[in-house]
């Protein structure tokens, strides 16, 4: 009854439909002027190929860690707009850590996060009901810190992940999307630890992170898409490989997966 309701009332809104589609987690970009506004996203059309964003979260955590917490991204989609769509999207992250540091390890301590992410995405339409979809995540992260009588150099780490996906339209209201992700390039974090032992040991040694998952890491996991006019949401469950969201650090360990999002959009 329920999702009989949901179609019906979707006939003449949403965005379940070509040249509408949802932007984030795949190529589709939003039309000039348009906005949406969201807990993981905010994003606005530039014109119908460029939409420029950032994450409200990072900033909202900048009096938490001391200092703001800069990102942004920029998603560039192909002019032709047919049933084949490409984009690139490159993001990046930095936070000074500065203050988290002193307070949990020690004082004089310094810390730096910067991540960069470049994401290249496809999708092929079938029709008004069925379309598919891929991208290419590649991200480096690269930690760096010093403290009383220590250093840490660059401590770097890239990951390369693929993610195939599938999704059915039921109406304009309600879609349901199948994902699948595997990591197919894991390069632990690694860094250079420098530190005065005693006035006359110095240690000069490269270190790696633990706990980071091997290439070949999995996750899959369906969503289910709801769109009326203006205010969207998004549930998902699933199981596999978890990781750490902005950083994208995939984690050794497998578990029950949850994927959330709510926004609004309008203009253009």
């Amino acid at each position: 009854m329920l999702i009989g309701t949901f179609a019906l009332s979707g006939r003449a809104l949403a965005y379940h439909e070509p040249g509408t589609e949802w932007v984030r987690g795949s190529p589709y970009t939003l039309r000039a002027g348009e906005l949406s506004l969201g807990v993981v996203d905010w994003d606005v059309g530039i014109t119908d190929e460029l939409t420029v964003g950032t994450h409200p979260l990072l900033w909202a955590a900048g009096p938490w860690s001391g200092k703001p917490i800069p990102n942004a991204k920029l998603k560039l989609r192909d002019w032709v707009h047919g049933r084949l769509a490409l984009s690139l999207m490159q993001s990046f992250a930095y936070l000074n850590g500065g203050k988290l540091a002193t307070e949990w390890i020690a004082k004089n301590t310094e810390a730096r996060l910067l991540v960069f992410d470049t994401r290249f995405d496809a999708a092929w339409l079938f029709d008004e009901l069925r379309s598919i979809g891929m991208s290419l995540d590649f991200t480096y992260a690269s930690l760096s810190g010093s403290g009383v009588n220590a250093a840490l150099g660059n401590a770097d780490e890239d990951a390369l992940r693929l993610t195939a996906w599938g999704k059915w339209r039921f109406s304009r209201v309600i879609a349901l999307k199948l994902n699948g992700r595997v990591l197919l390039l894991s390069s632990p974090p690694t860094g250079r630890l420098q530190f005065q032992a005693a006035p006359s040991v110095a240690v000069d040694s490269q270190v790696s992170f633990a706990k980071v998952a091997p290439a070949g890491a999995w996750a899959i996991w369906p969503e289910l898409e709801l769109s009326w006019k203006h205010v969207n949401l998004m549930l998902g469950v699933g199981y596999g490989y978890q990781s750490v969201p902005i950083v994208d650090v995939t984690l050794d360990q497998r578990g029950l997966l949850l994927t959330g999002d709510f926004f609004v959009r309008f203009g253009g």
